[in-house]
This record gives structure tokens, C-alpha cells and sequence, in this order.
């Protein structure tokens, strides 16, 4: 064999990984069980000498396998396909660290998220649409409606995420300097309040558990598999507020930021 599983288990963790990767990694239960699996993949994806790319590709038709098994009303087959797609998002980065990466392969595995978000909440949303759930006033055309909203506030918020990161390279800024240069000053106290609000409402164990992709298929597996629509249903409802809070808190945060730059770079 070319490679061992000493070398992937020697470099499945990157050791300048942020605090909030370190807690996601150890207190989000998808993230433990696919970050457990994923050096075996690894292992045979590095020895048959298929790249991290092309593992990332692999994950990108997982979620389009389990968008349509959700459409066409097989919801534990699509389960099992986003699952794989979790284990696959995580392999990818075993096998860069091993083999080594290219130029494009994070922004190539940043598309994985944006398949998922754009494809997966619509689709399951579909499903109870197709099951007849209702919801209180909510028909279940109501409940397709919300699941659709939620998969674009996903989107949403990455392509805010996506224009302040450029409007901060243009000026040679770090997005932490600047928060701290708005947030953690004293003569600015609705902002930092304001700030504490994002940062709690947004803490990694939060989002990474409940909001985000681990979260997701976490708790689409779970509702699917007891068959439990009303509370599917009712996770939509509060994925779709939670996401438009917080949509909301980061457009004053990008606000803030432009008026922060502004002031010390006036624009000519």
C-alpha cells in the first residue's frame, strides 16, 4: 500500500484550526461520528489514487442523490445519501492533507455546502408536502414554502458572508481586526451589544448542532426515521426564523463594518 493509516490519522487534524473548528470537532455528534469514519474512506480513496477533488465531486452527487430520493418519496435512502455526503465532506479533507491540495480545492469543497443548503431543505420540505403534513393555520403548501425560504436564507447569508470578505480584501483588512476595531470599542456600546447578540446567537455548538449541515442531517435522519412529519415540520418553522434573525443581526454587522472602514478610509 502507498499510503497508511498512520499518515491519515497523523494529519486528519489541522493543527491551526480555529477554537470553534476544535469544539465542533468534539461536541457535534455528526461531526464526531463522520470525523471518526473518515480516515477509512480516506484510506482506500488515497490508494486507488483518486484525488480530494475528485472525493468533493463524489459528495456534490450525494446530495443531488438525496435531493431526488427525498422529490420522489424515498426519505431513509436520502437520508443515507446526505449521510454519505457527510462522510465524504469530511474524507475530502483527509485525503488533501495527505496527497496534498490544490490551488481550488477548498473553493471547490465550499460548493458542497451551497448544494446542500440550496438542495436539501427544499427537498425534504417537498416530501411533507407530498405526505399532506399540516401545521396549525399552516397548510402543507405552506410548510414546501417554508423549507424553500430556509434554503434560501442558507444562501443568503453566504453571499453576504461572500461581499463583506471582498469589500474587506479590497481594503488589506482581517475581518477580526475590523470586528474588533467596531465591536469591542467602548464608546460604541449598542454595538458591541449588538455584537454579543451575534456571537451568542451564533455560537459554533448552536449552529453546528441545530443550524448548520451537521445539525441538518442530524435532525432530518432522526424525524425521518421515527417518522415524526409534525416535528420536521416544526424544525422548518424554526430553522426559517432563526436564520432570518440572524440574517437580520448580520446585515447591521456588515453595516457597521463598511461605516467603520469608511471613516478610517474615507472612499474618493
Amino acid at each position: 500500500m502507498r499510503y497508511t493509516f498512520k499518515q491519515i490519522f497523523a494529519t486528519r487534524y489541522d493543527p491551526t484550526r480555529s477554537r470553534a473548528r476544535r469544539l465542533a470537532e468534539r461536541f457535534v455528534p455528526i461531526n464526531i461520528i463522520t470525523k471518526t469514519l473518515s480516515p477509512y474512506s480516506a484510506f482506500v480513496f488515497l490508494n486507488l489514487g483518486i484525488s480530494a477533488d475528485v472525493v468533493t465531486f463524489l459528495s456534490l452527487g450525494a446530495i443531488f442523490a438525496g435531493a431526488i430520493l427525498f422529490i420522489v418519496g424515498y426519505p431513509i435512502a436520502g437520508i443515507v445519501a446526505i449521510f454519505i455526503f457527510g462522510v465524504l465532506d469530511s474524507t475530502d479533507g483527509d485525503v488533501a492533507r495527505v496527497s496534498g491540495r490544490t490551488k481550488y480545492g477548498g473553493t471547490l469543497d465550499s460548493l458542497g455546502a451551497d448544494f446542500f443548503y440550496a438542495l436539501i431543505p427544499s427537498s425534504v420540505g417537498y416530501f411533507l408536502f407530498l405526505q399532506g403534513v399540516t401545521l396549525g393555520v399552516l397548510s402543507s403548501q405552506d410548510i414546501f414554502t417554508v423549507a424553500v425560504f430556509g434554503s434560501l436564507s442558507f444562501l443568503l447569508y453566504r453571499i453576504i458572508n461572500i461581499k463583506r470578505l471582498k469589500f474587506l480584501i479590497s481594503y488589506n483588512k482581517q475581518d477580526t481586526t475590523v470586528a474588533s476595531d467596531i465591536f469591542d470599542s467602548q464608546k460604541n456600546r449598542t454595538a458591541n451589544f449588538i455584537f454579543r447578540i451575534v456571537k451568542l446567537y451564533r455560537h459554533v455548538l448552536v449552529k453546528d448542532n441545530f443550524f448548520s449541515e451537521p445539525g441538518l442531517i442530524l435532525w432530518f435522519s432522526l424525524f425521518i426515521f421515527f417518522e415524526q412529519w409534525k416535528f420536521l415540520a416544526w424544525y422548518f418553522v424554526i430553522l426559517l426564523l432563526y436564520n432570518f434573525g440572524f440574517l437580520v443581526l448580520n446585515f447591521i454587522k456588515m453595516y457597521l463594518t463598511f461605516l467603520a472602514i469608511e471613516k478610517e478610509q474615507p472612499l474618493k
